[in-house]
């Protein structure tokens, strides 16, 4: 074996870790596995002068000693893309894709297909701050003793139903209209893995026969846009700020923990960010005649990945018992010709997923969970699930 495990020796798959910094010591992992094993070179030394015989020795090859060649994996060795990246005072799980096809592939259709993700949000009755968060600096107190778990019940439900009318609005629809009740009643709301709903259909506005007219003609000449006249392939692709962002939609929003001034809310929500939690925590104060800020952002789900499927930083390990299995697996001889032909009706995906099965199989329990048995996890988690608005599956998640 020349290599411990590289990213050509298997594919890749997504990764999903309880931590919102990237895996920065993955390549030391990989480093600290053994290995090849020493070559032995042979030199045979000429016969001398004095008429004596040549001389065969044997001297270690110092070509692939690790000090010679350094570190066999350096960081760019390894291609992450966090999907939904969690912002600086956000924690919980975060799901990255690894690899070449895992980061840009599987990552954009995890990205497309619009999950919901859940979140606890912790705030504080009695005090608001600069920016809306603990760490800022206090602005004002205020009295929170007055504040009831029914009345939050009653603030968060009217809350959400604010969210759900503002939607309406924003898709250009009327409420309590025919129009907005053949809109709402036309929208799939489709179930993902393990039971997870999805996020339904985005209302589509109500175009109008003069909003019809192209953009140009009801924008003042100072507005419209230059033509270009650099072809479209060559044109710099467009800064990702200035492209236009969904509004965060809320599915639910309710209080699992009253502890005051301390209460938690979760809360389910796709394209949001930390300014609307910390809008929506503000907004909760106010209602209640009281001030709030926001002291904790955990994300508990991911779509179909929970907490439970997550990954510690210190659990993201490569041991040593699965670096044997593979040696083993890699070394074990040719299959026979019946077997051949059944690897080739085989797909690739299910193939590289029965080989991550196999080294995984056998390890001690100190040793799991680790980097390979989440990524088998998650692979079997998100093999079957539909694309949005569809039922064509998308290719099962391979293994690094």
């Amino acid at each position: 074996m020349s290599k411990p495990i590289s990213e050509t020796d298997s594919q890749k798959n997504w990764l999903t870790v309880d931590q919102t910094t990237h895996l920065t010591n993955r390549e030391a992992e990989f480093n600290r596995l053994p290995w090849e094993n020493e070559r032995i070179r042979t030199f045979v030394s000429p016969a001398s002068i004095t008429g004596s015989c040549p001389v065969i020795t044997e001297s270690v090859d110092i070509v692939d000693n690790p000090l010679v060649l350094g570190k066999r994996f350096i960081p760019s060795d390894f291609v992450l893309n966090p999907i939904d990246p969690l912002e600086a005072f956000s924690s919980g799980v975060q799901v990255f894709g690894i690899g070449d096809v895992g980061a840009y592939v599987h990552a954009d259709a995890l990205f497309q297909s619009r999950c919901l993700k859940a979140y606890h949000l912790t705030g504080m009755f009695g005090k608001a701050s600069s920016d809306g968060l603990a760490t800022g600096s206090i602005l004002c107190q205020t009295p929170w003793r007055h504040v009831t778990r029914p009345k939050l019940d009653r603030a968060l439900a009217a809350l959400e139903f604010k969210a759900r009318k503002a939607a309406v609005l924003h898709a250009g629809l009327v409420p309590n209209t025919q129009k907005a009740f053949k809109a709402l009643s036309q929208r799939r709301i489709e179930e993902g893995i393990g039971g997870v709903p999805r996020s339904p259909d985005p209302l589509r506005p109500i175009v109008e026969p003069l909003e019809s007219l192209p953009p140009e003609q009801l924008a003042p000449y100072w507005d419209r846009a230059t033509d270009s006249r650099i072809p479209e392939s060559l044109r710099a692709k467009p800064d990702p700020s200035s492209l236009p962002q969904l509004p965060p939609s809320i599915n639910t929003l309710r209080c699992v923990d009253f502890s005051p001034p301390f209460f938690t809310v979760e809360i389910q929500v796709i394209h949001e960010n930390e300014q609307f939690f910390v809008d929506l925590v503000a907004n909760i104060g106010a209602y209640l005649r009281s001030a709030s800020l926001l002291s904790k952002v955990r994300r508990i789900r991911h779509g179909c990945i929970r907490l439970q499927e997550s990954l510690l930083l210190k659990q993201c390990t490569v041991p040593l018992p699965l670096y044997e299995n593979f040696v083993e697996l890699r070394l074990r001889p040719s299959p026979s010709e019946p077997e051949v032909a059944a690897k080739e009706e085989e797909t690739d995906e299910a193939h590289q997923e029965s080989v991550l099965s196999k080294i995984t199989s056998s390890l001690p329990q100190d040793c799991v969970p680790n980097i390979f048995t989440n990524l088998l996890q998650c692979t079997r988690l998100h093999r079957a699930q539909p694309r949005y608005g569809t039922a064509v599956p998308i290719p099962i998640l391979l293994p690094v």
